[in-house]
């Protein structure tokens, strides 16, 4: 993950003088990298030139991300996601409601706390025991 994060900053900091794809995931048969130069090095070709890349990075915005990309790829901020579960308790039962109760569409108070409460019992107990 650490890898992933470095390699979506230093991919598009990339120049045809400078190519700073080491981060990028490798290429393989079975899964090919979303990076282009990883691609035709697997390949065995000429990697298209950086000019086509739509996204380039200032030197001075990279300069000033930096710290910030080190920061979120450090260890002991990463440790924290091997649990797979999401840093946000709430936003999961909150996409239980929207789906109750989408925000793009004008619904009553009252039919947000019927969501509210549908969807709270579902996300606690499941479907089958919200039911009764």
């Amino acid at each position: 993950m650490q890898q992933g994060i470095l390699g979506t900053l230093f991919h598009c900091n990339s120049t045809d003088d400078f190519p700073l794809h080491d981060y990028c995931p490798e290429s393989t048969e079975d899964k090919p990298s979303c990076c282009f130069y990883r691609r035709a090095e697997a390949a065995g070709e000429e990697p298209e030139s950086h000019e086509g890349m739509t996204l380039k990075l200032n030197d001075a915005v990279v300069e000033a991300i930096t710290p910030l990309y080190e920061k979120l790829s450090h260890e002991s901020l990463l440790e924290r996601c091997t649990r797979g579960g999401t840093q946000n308790s709430n936003e999961s039962p909150h996409s239980v409601i929207w789906t109750y109760c989408p925000k793009e569409v004008f619904v009553s108070k009252n039919r947000i706390d019927i969501g509210a409460t549908r969807a709270i019992a579902s996300f606690n107990m499941g479907n089958l025991k919200s039911l009764s």
